[in-house]
C-alpha cells in the first residue's frame, strides 16, 4: 500500500509577464502575454505528485486575503487537500519575467511563508497522520526550523522524510568552492561524488 504524501513547504501566487528581452537597469518593457497561477516550491510539488497518482496533503501558511482563497481553490481543483495556517503576513507572492529565450528573473515576497509556526505544521502533521506512516516531504523555500521539525516529527513517528534539492546544493557548492581554491581546478572524485549524490536525490524524490 502506497503512503499518503505530506508536503510542507511554501504556496504563492506566481505572477508571470512575457516579454521579448528581459529589461535592462533602468530599462521599461512591454509584456506579450500574461499568466497568473499558484506556484511554490512545496505547492507544485504536491501538484506533481497528486497528478501523479499519490494522495497528497500540502501543509503551508497563507495570509487572510483574496490570493489564499485562489491558493486554496487551485490546489483542491488539483486533487491536493491542503491544512493551512492562516498568518497576519500576506499571501506568498512571486513576479516572474520570461523572455523569449526562456531566460527568466523572479522576485519572490515569501509572506506567509516565512511566518509559518511549528506548532502549527507539527499539530497538522499529527492531525493527517493518524491512519498510518507517511511520506514527508520539504524544501529549502521553507525556513530552517520548519525543515527541522519535519525532520524531528518522521523520526519520531516512523515516517519517511524526503528534502528536495537542498543535498544537491551543498554538494555542488562545495564542489565550486574546492575548484576555486585548487590551482588544478577541483579532483575528478569530487565531480563524481556530485553526479552521485545528485542521483541519489532524485531517486529518492521519485521512488518515495
Amino acid at each position: 500500500m502506497n503512503r499518503p504524501v505530506a508536503v510542507v513547504g511554501s504556496v504563492n501566487l506566481d505572477r508571470s509577464l512575457y516579454v521579448e528581452h528581459l529589461p535592462a537597469p533602468g530599462e521599461t518593457v512591454l509584456a506579450h502575454d500574461r499568466h497568473v497561477c499558484v506556484g511554490g516550491k512545496g505547492a507544485n510539488q504536491a501538484v506533481q505528485a497528486a497528478t501523479s497518482g499519490a494522495r497528497v496533503i500540502f501543509i503551508g501558511a497563507v495570509g487572510r486575503d483574496e490570493h489564499a482563497k485562489f491558493a486554496r481553490r487551485a490546489l483542491a481543483e488539483a486533487g491536493v487537500t491542503t491544512v493551512l495556517e492562516e498568518c497576519d503576513e500576506p499571501t506568498g507572492q512571486a513576479s516572474i519575467t520570461v523572455d523569449d529565450a526562456g531566460e527568466n528573473c523572479i522576485v519572490v515576497d515569501s509572506g506567509a511563508n516565512a511566518a509559518i509556526s511549528e506548532a502549527a505544521v507539527v499539530d497538522a502533521l499529527r492531525e493527517v497522520s493518524h491512519e498510518g506512516p507517511l511520506v514527508l516531504v520539504c524544501q529549502g523555500e521553507s525556513p530552517a526550523a520548519i525543515v527541522d521539525a519535519v525532520a524531528h516529527f518522521s523520526v519520531q513517528g516512523g515516517h519517511r522524510f524526503v528534502l528536495v534539492g537542498t543535498i544537491v546544493v551543498r554538494a555542488v557548492i562545495c564542489y565550486l568552492m574546492i575548484g576555486q581554491i585548487s590551482a588544478e581546478g577541483p579532483p575528478f572524485f569530487l565531480l563524481a561524488l556530485c553526479v552521485l549524490v545528485t542521483l541519489l536525490s532524485l531517486f529518492a524524490l521519485v521512488a518515495f
